[in-house]
């Protein structure tokens, strides 16, 4: 089967997918695109592959899912796919927990932790012969650079004899030295004490 473009891509994969695991469930509307999750999409620990926004937060009133543009991999997409539409079940206010996990075990999502479960062993063979009749995902992964934002210097604490603390710039200090107390004594960083 030849899809033109990625999200037709995506959307058959979830049709296909509510044909061989989600029979048992009456889905409820929802929409599946490429597109960046709305938090941790660029996260180095715990980047966001995939994201459902429940009913109540799209106007066109369908789950919005999300596939991250990172994947490129069928497979990996694929499973990606079947999560988000276990939070449809489920709904979104069930999150990761009990439900969502009833669901998962129920379809066949079992392999790894409740945020993150993908296909166990039924459920990948499965994926795998559907992404083979549908052919490779036509979409390139991204690989945004990201901008490093150098940060602030941190204050510098000084401290006087008579117990006075303050915290002034490293730069300020750099420049002018050490300032005075209003005892009349200066200013030293703690390790000079």
């Amino acid at each position: 089967m030849s899809v033109m473009n990625r999200e037709g891509w995506l959307t058959e994969v979830a049709r296909r997918l509510e044909r061989i695991c989600f029979k048992a469930y009456a889905l409820r509307p929802y929409r599946v695109t490429c597109g960046w999750p709305s938090r941790f999409a660029l996260s180095h620990k715990a980047r966001r592959v995939g994201e459902c926004h429940a009913l109540e937060s799209s106007t066109a009133g369908v789950f919005e899912l999300f596939i991250s543009p990172v994947m490129d991999d069928p497979l990996e997409v694929a499973g990606t796919v079947a999560h988000e539409l276990a939070h449809v079940v489920a709904g979104t206010d069930a999150g990761h927990g009990p439900l969502f996990r009833k669901v998962c075990w129920y379809v066949g999502l079992t392999s790894g932790k409740p945020t993150n479960v993908m296909p166990g062993k039924l459920m990948g063979v499965r994926i795998e012969e559907m992404v083979k009749d549908l052919g490779p995902y036509p979409h390139k992964a991204m690989r945004p650079k990201l901008t490093v934002v150098p940060l602030k210097p941190r204050p510098v604490k000084l401290e006087c004899e008579c117990g006075c603390l303050i915290s002034i710039p490293r730069e300020w200090l750099e420049r002018a030295g050490p300032p005075k107390c209003g005892c009349g004594e200066l200013f030293t960083t703690p390790q000079e004490s």
